[in-house]
């Protein structure tokens, strides 16, 4: 009786497994494809939890990666991601129709079925189809996007990123810094799990070694017979060069580095307040044509290091300013150090609000005794700001204006708001921690 309730058992598991064989060998080469890359894909963000996987992913196959895609973009003309994003949004919405349509066809054919119109259900069979075979074009779309992005921004973005801790000697009074010392690691991030509590007398510290490095550039940089900065014709190469020099520390930053590209839709991303954007599918360097050239190198070095793999927000940022204040061009030093001030000055404010409530007297008398930036960079910022309202109002589209620009500052609004709060250290303000281990360590 036993032996007869153990063959029992063991025929029907092997019906059991003969009929998943003879259920999958009859799917689709389509089903069967789409089914693998799902599966691909959800066990390769599995093992994305793992941060040193991340960082081995990085660091040796990454970097590959990208270097093809952009080599063979590079050679395009235009800004072929962009004119992608367009195709899926056109997409999008033929879906949409032809789901509505479908609807109403066979709603018509309900209709029909009453009087007999046999025509209208064939032509309803014919339309189903075509919408099936579109819908199928749409999920491997969707499927074949959710594994390029896994591969191309989400292992790098899970990764140890820049996290380093280094010294740094800062010389105030000639507005130059030296290049980090051996402290610093040779690998692809460090781990900074002991971190010492930071003060706002720190974060002020910071503020004025920024402050006083802006102050000594703005003296140093070369200017026209009417004080106005000088315009550098060769600001990528230098960016380029800036980049390559701190791969000592971060090796991923050697090799190749895609040319930039201007944004169709500069204006939509002006009023978004958005400078530039990497597109993980086709690995291109995209910054908003209303870029000024005081702003051009620090934010060109940002997508450089989204394209080199440092894809959180704090990450590109910390690269950028290292980058650049290392750098051998005196404007790239300065337009660097003027690009990372606000982020520290937005966390002093927010500091000095909370010391004025407790101590009003003793917030004021601390608050005057901080360096200010010199009459000479705040007209190097007056005229930054009268070189993009020139260039703005000469080539702004008027009808995008009037009717876009209030819709797409809300949405950008709220979507810097839930970044922050769903990324929470990984998002902008997180640099200045950096800044502070950086030089406080």
């Amino acid at each position: 009786m036993f032996r007869r309730a153990l063959t029992s058992k063991h025929t029907k598991a092997k019906g059991r497994s003969y009929l998943i064989k003879s259920k999958l060998k009859s799917l689709s080469l389509y089903t069967k494809t789409i089914l693998m890359i799902i599966t691909i894909t959800l066990i390769i963000n599995l093992v994305a939890f793992s941060r040193s996987f991340c960082d081995f992913y990085t660091k040796h196959i990454y970097h590959h990666i990208a270097n093809v895609i952009s080599r063979v973009t590079g050679i395009l003309p235009f800004n072929l991601g962009e004119i992608m994003m367009y195709l899926v949004m056109i997409m999008a919405v033929i879906m949409i129709v032809a789901l509505l349509a479908l609807l109403i066809v066979l709603l018509v054919r309900r209709l029909a079925a009453v009087y007999n119109k046999k025509s209208i259900g064939l032509f309803y069979k014919k339309f189903r189809h075509c919408v099936a075979v579109y819908m199928k074009v749409i999920l491997a779309t969707l499927v074949v996007t959710a594994l390029i992005y896994t591969l191309n921004w989400f292992i790098p973005f899970r990764g140890s990123g820049a996290q380093v801790v280094a010294d740094m000697n800062v010389e105030a009074t000639s507005g130059e810094s030296t290049k980090a010392n051996e402290n610093m690691s040779g690998d692809h991030g460090v781990d900074t799990s002991d971190e010492r509590e930071y003060t706002t007398e720190d974060l002020f510290s910071l503020r004025a070694i920024l402050i006083n490095n802006i102050n000594s550039l703005a003296e140093q940089v070369d200017r026209d017979e009417n004080g106005y900065i000088k315009q550098d014709e060769n600001m990528y190469e230098e960016v380029v060069k800036a980049m390559e020099g701190l791969s000592d520390i971060y090796p991923i930053l050697d090799g190749y580095y895609p040319k930039v590209k201007l944004a169709y839709c500069s204006d939509i991303l002006d009023f978004m307040g958005i400078g530039g954007y990497t597109y993980p599918y086709t690995m291109e360097v995209t910054i908003n044509k209303y870029t000024t050239y005081m702003d051009y190198g620090p934010l060109v070095a940002h997508e450089m290091a989204h394209h080199k793999g440092f894809y959180a927000e704090r990450d590109a940022n910390f690269i950028s300013f290292l980058a650049g204040t290392n750098s051998d061009s005196r404007l790239l030093a300065y337009s660097s150090y003027r690009y990372i001030l606000s982020y520290v000055t937005d966390e002093c404010y927010t500091a000095a609000n909370e010391m004025y409530n407790k101590d009003p007297e003793g917030t004021l008398e601390f608050l005057n005794k901080q360096p200010e930036l010199s009459d000479r960079v705040k007209l190097d910022d007056q005229h930054n700001i009268e070189e993009y309202q020139k260039n703005y109002e000469a080539n702004v589209n008027k009808a995008l204006e009037e009717n876009v620009s209030q819709a797409a500052e809300s949405v950008a609004d709220v979507g810097w708001d839930t970044q922050a709060d769903l990324l929470e250290e990984k998002n902008y303000d997180g640099v200045v921690l950096m800044l502070l281990k950086y030089y406080f360590p």
